[in-house]
């Protein structure tokens, strides 16, 4: 029987899809993130992937929830319930849904700085995959070396806020002197308002973790296709 939060959840018919192994299960703490982006249990330096994520944005957009029963040895159940209905005449587009457009990429150059080797993988593939040029680095020096090697300077630098030695602000500074139409997207895991403190200037383009991929591929054609000026 569902938990009392999903009784009666929706109108009408629905579909319902179940998947269930007999796997090791998961604890409480990984139930609580299991849709989380960028959130996975594997080791470092591999592919935790966007799939749980993807799924729960997905079946939300349609209407649905997911519900999930795991306990650590007992395996998993994952319930997923879709709104049904009856075919119908194909009615017009609306005005709404002639306005929605997919994320636009482009092929512009990306510097890509982040520490954590997972969210840089998921990151530039995010990038790579709506068609940017995209140059990686763990860190601040790495950072100004790569830049350093390119035969012309990034149109974007995208930066963890926190970084091992310099931080992502000081790295912006550091790489605006020789490049001041550099663009700069501040990416960070800590709240909307401390990442707003005294390190970064009040009118910076900011993305906070965890973002989907379509938010993060967003934000960045946002701000390529802004005026020229300070990001």
């Amino acid at each position: 029987m569902l938990p009392g939060s999903y009784v009666g959840r929706g109108a009408g018919a629905q579909v319902l899809l179940t998947v269930t192994d007999t796997g090791v299960g998961m604890s409480g703490d990984t139930k609580a993130r299991l849709f989380e982006p960028f959130f996975t249990t594997k080791d470092p330096g591999f592919s935790p992937g966007l799939g749980l994520a993807t799924v729960h944005g997905i079946v939300k957009q349609c209407g649905g929830y997911v519900w999930v029963q795991s306990a650590e040895g007992e395996g998993t159940s994952v319930r997923v319930y879709l709104p049904y209905e009856r075919p119908a005449a194909v009615a017009a587009p609306s005005v709404a849904a002639a306005e929605v457009s997919p994320v636009r990429g482009g092929t512009e150059s990306v510097l890509l700085v982040e520490d954590d080797p997972s969210v840089l993988f998921l990151a530039r593939r995010v990038l790579q995959r709506f068609g940017y040029r995209v140059h990686t680095a763990s860190n601040a020096d790495e950072a100004i070396g790569v830049t350093a090697d390119l035969t012309s300077a990034p149109d974007l630098l995208v930066t963890d806020v926190v970084l091992p030695g310099q931080t992502g602000p000081v790295l912006a500074q550091s790489l605006r002197r020789a490049h001041p139409e550099l663009r700069v997207l501040y990416i960070s895991g800590y709240t909307h308002e401390a990442v707003r403190g005294p390190a970064l200037d009040p009118g910076c383009a900011v993305l906070a973790k965890p973002f989907s991929p379509e938010e993060f591929a967003g934000r960045v054609r946002e701000i390529l296709d802004a005026p020229a000026g300070p990001a």
